[in-house]
Order: structure tokens, then C-alpha cells, then sequence
């Protein structure tokens, strides 16, 4: 089964140990539906239990099993939760994963200049992390090694996202230059 990033752990609340998540779509409903998800740091995994979750502001707080104090909890600060695809909230037309645009072609002008191969939060917006393509001063791909870029997800740098083509368009050769 194909899992999602769905929230991050941004710290501990009271003293029983709840987690305040923040839900990466904003629909904390369906994320209340859940009774158990993967908690992932890097190559660390572990599916948890939820006992208790309820809305507060702008997050969700959770009570995992076993998790009985702000020390415990503390140890799951800034991992992501992750669900079943399916069991993520629907999308209206127009909407995509986040996780859907790992991979994407990056385009500029009709033509692929490199290839997403992450999203970093910022403090303005998400940023995509893009592999570009070796060029040389012509346009025409090399042998040498890809570089990074990182490019605002913001209207003014991207255009068209197309998740059924697999492509992200970019709107200024400047912006990876």
C-alpha cells in the first residue's frame, strides 16, 4: 500500500504527552478519523497508536499509546505522519499531493531543464528542490554533474503543474540560473 506525508510533529503539549501535529492539507477532520500512523525521520520508522486527538487552532493534538509524558513526546518532534493514500482527504479539481510531484519533469519553454526531487518548507512558501539537468552554454546536456536549485512554489515562479504528465512548469530562466 502506497503511504502519504499527511502532518509533522511540531512539538509536545501538556503533560500527558500529546503531540501537536501540523496537517499538511488543513482538512483536521479526516486527520481525527485516524486510529493509527507511521511516524518517519529519515530512514526511522513506526507505526503508533492514536488513543486521543482533538482540534486546537490551527493544529491537532494526539495521544499516542505509550506516550505518557512531554519527554517522550519530545522525541518525535519534527517527524512526519504518514497514512494510507486512501485514507487521505479528497481533492477537489485542480488539487495534488504534494507527494505526487516527486519526480515531475521541470520545464521551461516546452523543454525539461531538470526534475523535482523534493519539497523543503519555507517561511514564505514550499520551495522544490530541482536536480537540473548538466547544460552547457548552448542548452545542450553534458556529461558533468546535475546541480540544485531551489525554486518558490509561488505563482510568480510557477506556472502550469501537471501531476497526469508528470510536469512542473517554471516561468523565469533567471530563478535556476
Amino acid at each position: 500500500m502506497e503511504r502519504i506525508a499527511t502532518g509533522r510533529v511540531r512539538t509536545t503539549h501538556g503533560i500527558h504527552g500529546y503531540l501537536k501535529i501540523q496537517v499538511f492539507s488543513g482538512d483536521y477532520q479526516n486527520f481525527l478519523k485516524h486510529t493509527s500512523v507511521w511516524l518517519k525521520k529519515g530512514k526511522q520508522e513506526r507505526q503508533v497508536t492514536i488513543e486521543d486527538s482533538y482540534i486546537q487552532g490551527d493544529s491537532v493534538l494526539v495521544k499516542l499509546t505509550g506516550i505518557n509524558t512531554p519527554e517522550a513526546g519530545k522525541l518525535y518532534n519534527g517527524w512526519e505522519v504518514w497514512i494510507e493514500r486512501e485514507e487521505s482527504s479528497p481533492l477537489d479539481s485542480g488539487e495534488f499531493y504534494q507527494a505526487d510531484l516527486y519526480g515531475c519533469d521541470v520545464v521551461l519553454e516546452g523543454k525539461k531543464v531538470g526534475t523535482v526531487v523534493s519539497i523543503i518548507e519555507g517561511l514564505q512558501a514550499d520551495l522544490f528542490e530541482i536536480s537540473l539537468l548538466p547544460t552547457d552554454e548552448d542548452g545542450a546536456e553534458t556529461s558533468d554533474r546535475a546541480s540544485l536549485r531551489y525554486v518558490p512554489f509561488m505563482n510568480e515562479y510557477i506556472g502550469t503543474v501537471d501531476v497526469q504528465k508528470r510536469t512542473v512548469e517554471i516561468l523565469h530562466r533567471w530563478i535556476i540560473e
